[in-house]
């Protein structure tokens, strides 16, 4: 009998301590989730870890317009010296573009050889358009082409402008431009228009007579 109450006794005692220690961690379970890095502390965490990466992508785009800048200024060309107008020229001709369509009017101009004339360019236009008169037809595609890096000289490509008789700068709707030349030999001269998209189709002739 005593052999059975001490029995009795440490199996109540056992019971006991298992049930102290349960209830402890039962009584908050935050306890145990934030001792192993539960939404307590882990939260924070990765908020941090978050931000630090939120950080270094705003860092890095920035850089990505500064090089586009750089880049374009270094491609911008030099500038191009206007067509004179000296109010010495002997003869006048007058060039109009209308509306929306991509034509000279008129597209054929007539004048004499060695003569200083002025040419007046009105565009009555919906678009921007430029004037280009050529010394040689053989230069004409590579202009159209070379044209649409020279948006910084009005689409007249400063390297080869040495190959023109006149040009005019790039002229808004409503907008004229004067300039004075001297009448190449006798012979057929195109006139275009640079501006991108214009050139095949936007042409004329001046007709050098002698």
């Amino acid at each position: 009998m005593r052999c059975a109450r001490s029995f009795a006794a440490a199996a109540a005692l056992v019971i006991a301590v298992a049930g102290c220690g349960g209830g402890e961690g039962g009584s908050d379970p935050r306890r145990a989730g934030e001792a192993a890095g539960g939404p307590g502390t882990g939260g924070e965490a990765g908020d941090a870890h978050q931000s630090g990466v939120a950080g270094i992508a705003d860092t890095s785009s920035p850089g990505r317009p500064e090089a586009s800048d750089s880049s374009g200024a270094g491609a911008s060309a030099t500038s191009l010296p206007p067509m004179e107008v000296t109010g010495t020229a002997t003869d006048t001709l007058s060039l109009r573009a209308e509306g929306p369509t991509l034509e000279f009017l008129p597209d054929d101009l007539f004048a004499s050889a060695g003569e200083r004339v002025l040419l007046r360019f009105e565009n009555g236009g919906e678009l921007p358009h430029n004037f280009a008169l050529f010394r040689s037809d053989g230069a004409l595609d590579r202009f159209v082409n070379e044209a649409y890096e020279a948006q910084a000289t009005d689409y007249i490509p400063p390297s080869s402008a040495s190959e023109l008789v006149a040009y005019s700068p790039l002229l808004s709707p409503g907008k004229t431009a004067e300039m004075e030349f001297v009448v190449p030999p006798p012979g057929s001269y195109t006139f275009i228009c640079l501006f991108p998209g214009h050139g095949q189709m936007m042409l004329g002739t001046l007709t050098s007579r002698q």
